[in-house]
């Protein structure tokens, strides 16, 4: 399927927002366009088709938690991936991850 465009995108956070009353929300968003590896990532993304459309609307975590807070989220917090790995994550499942054969 397209990658879902940035005001589609808002447009379900708003909707999830005002749909449940206690809800987690996780998505996996790109920051970071303007160094040197965000500019090397953008190109390479939309040299295959698929360009990251809401990345620079809401290019770091702060425009990120803004863009929740906006759609009417009382709360929003942002952590990268390697954070959620190493901290969030409990040892077994690091550990169980790291055993995975990558195709």
């Amino acid at each position: 399927p397209p990658p879902v465009e940035r005001p589609q995108g808002t447009e379900v956070i708003a909707w999830a927002a005002g749909r449940f009353s206690q809800a987690v929300f996780v998505t996996y968003e790109q920051v970071g366009p303007g160094d040197a590896f965000g500019q090397m990532m953008m190109r390479n993304i939309a040299a295959r088709g698929c360009p990251l459309l809401g990345l620079e609307a809401f290019p770091d975590f702060e425009a990120q938690r803004q863009r929740y807070l906006q759609a009417g989220w009382h709360r929003a917090e942002c952590e990268t991936m390697k954070d959620l790995y190493e901290v969030r994550l409990h040892p077994d499942e690091r550990a169980r991850a790291g055993g995975v054969e990558w195709l």
